[in-house]
Formats: structure tokens, sequence, C-alpha cells
């Protein structure tokens, strides 16, 4: 299987790279998966490795727009630029390859510096191809002054117990994933509302992006296992984007080496991402969710409608009634 997938990956790579990411190739790609891949294939990615030229280098204030202000502006973009191409999620790995993640990153840069354009910026990105919109998700990550979601000591243990297994309806070992959703909280605590909402949103579309990828799948060939497939899916979005929005603290990496454990730390931000996405409920990222999030001085102060019941209120009690601030209703989730 690993070997039939490489050789696919290979040709479409090439093909990519050949036809440089005209619509033509777009189109055969879209060809190829739904003629071709009869089955979920994911390649294993292990000779990519995204970098950025300038790490750390944007704030999330600087990206943040005013119809949107807890999240930022492009990455919303990116999401639903491949919103509105997948299932399958195999379509946004075709094309990666070294090359292509240096070109990605300065179309990047370009990206940044007009950020306040738009329109400009959705031009820009309606001409990438979806495997580089999905480079350009990896690589914006990387920019960001602190990682979306930094893993605390007690959520990377608990992920390094392992013993955890997907199911896309029933969860085994509940000990464990009640540790780890409390670690989760925790962690999410700590972060700013901008790292809240920036992980959460994207968590929440990748469990979408897992469901939507069993129903393509199973819609195709109803004998197909909704938990291998929803597994697997998980398992490659965790290799596309785990090291990029996971963050471990210098003391944990500093204590690992201390201890002799020099496994590598990719393989764990990827774990780290997987048992977000697959194990932490989506009541924890609906509580998180961009929608909820009040930034004081940011978020417009809703204005009271003036009814017959109102109008014998004093001004006092207005005042106090605008200032406690309701919870705004929040998307609903599948």
């Amino acid at each position: 299987m690993k070997t039939g997938t490489s050789s696919a990956y290979s040709e479409e790579t090439s093909m990519d790279k050949k036809t440089n990411a005209s619509p033509k190739s777009e189109a055969s790609v879209t060809t190829y998966v739904e003629t071709q891949l009869k089955a979920p294939h994911y390649p294993d990615l292990e000779y990519v490795n995204p970098t950025t030229a300038f790490p750390g280098t944007i704030s999330y204030t600087s990206l943040i727009a005013e119809l949107l202000p807890n999240i930022p502006t492009l990455l919303t973009r990116f999401v639903e630029r491949i919103d509105a191409e997948i299932p399958p999620m195999v379509k946004i790995c075709f094309g990666i390859n070294n090359d292509s993640l240096i070109e990605c990153d300065r179309v990047l840069t370009t990206l940044i510096a007009t950020k306040k354009d738009l329109d400009l910026c959705d031009k820009i990105i309606g001409s990438c191809t979806l495997s580089e919109v999905a480079q350009l998700v990896q690589l914006f990550f990387l920019r960001l002054e602190d990682p979306p979601f930094v893993a605390s000591p007690a959520l990377c243990d608990a992920v390094c117990e392992q013993g955890v297994f997907l199911r896309p309806r029933k969860l085994s070992r509940k000990d464990l994933a009640s540790r780890l959703s409390r670690a989760t909280r925790d962690c999410l605590s700590s972060l700013t509302v901008y790292q809240q909402a920036t992980v959460s949103y994207f968590v929440q579309r990748c469990q979408r992006w897992c469901q939507s990828e069993v129903a393509y799948y199973i819609n195709r060939d109803m004998s197909f296992s909704a938990t291998n497939t929803y597994t697997e899916a998980i398992r490659f979005l965790s290799r596309m984007f785990g090291s990029s929005i996971i963050g471990l603290p210098t003391a944990y990496i500093a204590s690992r080496m201390i201890s002799g454990n020099w496994s590598p730390l990719t393989a764990l931000k990827e774990e780290i991402f997987m048992n977000l996405v697959g194990v932490i409920g989506s009541h924890v990222w609906h509580g998180n969710s961009i929608e909820m999030l009040h930034i004081p001085g940011q978020q417009t102060i809703p204005v009271l409608m003036k009814t017959q019941s109102c109008q014998s209120l004093s001004s006092e009690q207005t005042v106090s009634k605008t200032q406690s601030l309701q919870k705004i209703r929040s998307f609903n989730w599948l």
C-alpha cells in the first residue's frame, strides 16, 4: 500500500512541477483522484519539512480584520479555499515538495504585505493550487509570533502514554481521554484569546474534514470501514499540520534531553495534534470558537432593542445591562 501510494504521489508531484500549477494540472489531479483512487491513500510526507525564512515574526493582532476580531483573516481565506475542494483530502498533498515550499513562502510574504487588500489576497489565493494553499497554511502557522497551541508537560506525558483509539462514535480508554481533555483545557486557559480562537477554529475544521472524508468514501463504496477511514484521515492531517501548529515548552524539551529521551519532537507534535482532533470532544473547541470569544475593547457592544418593556428601565439599569455581555451565538457543530 505504501509503495503504491508513494509512486502515485511522485507521479503527481512531477506532473505539478512540469505544468507549474496551471488550471490544467489542477483538473488532472481531480480527474486522477476521482478515477484512480478507489480507496483512501495518504502519503507519509516524511521527506517534506515545512520551514519558513521568517519564523515567529508576525503578531496575531496585525493579521486581525475588524469583521472577525479573533482570528487571522488570511487563515480563514486559506481554509475556505480548502473547504470548497475537499473531500477527498488527499488532493491537498499532490505536488508538495521542498521546492514548492520555498515558492509558497514567497507567496505568503506577498500576502502578508498586502493583507489589507482582501480582494488582491483572494485573487492570489485563487491562483494557487490546492496543495499550495495547504502549504501556505503550514507556513502561516510558523510565521506567527507564538504557536496557536502550546502543549503543557502534563499533556505531553498523557499523549506519550498512548492507548487511545480513534473511532467516529465510540472512544476507548475513557480515563485517559478524560485526562487529555483536562490537560487540553488547562493549555487553552494559558493561551491568549487569539491563540485560542485560531486553534479552535482550525481543529473544528479538521474534524469536519475527517467526517466529510468518511462520508465521501462510504458513499462511493459501502464496504469501506468508517473507523479506518476516519483514523487514517486524522493521521494524515496530523502529518500535514501537526509540526506547524503545535508548540512545546522549552523547559519540557530540555527535560527530555536531560533524561536521555532523543525521540523526534516532530512525532510528538503530530501525536498531540492527532489527539486534539480525534480524541478531544468538539464541545471543547465549540466553547472556544471564534464567535464565543470576547476581546475587551475590540468587540462592539450590542445595542439594546427599545421595546415597551425596556423603556421603563433607568439609565443605570441600561448601562449595567449593556455591559453584561451575553455570549454570541456560536455556529452549530456537525
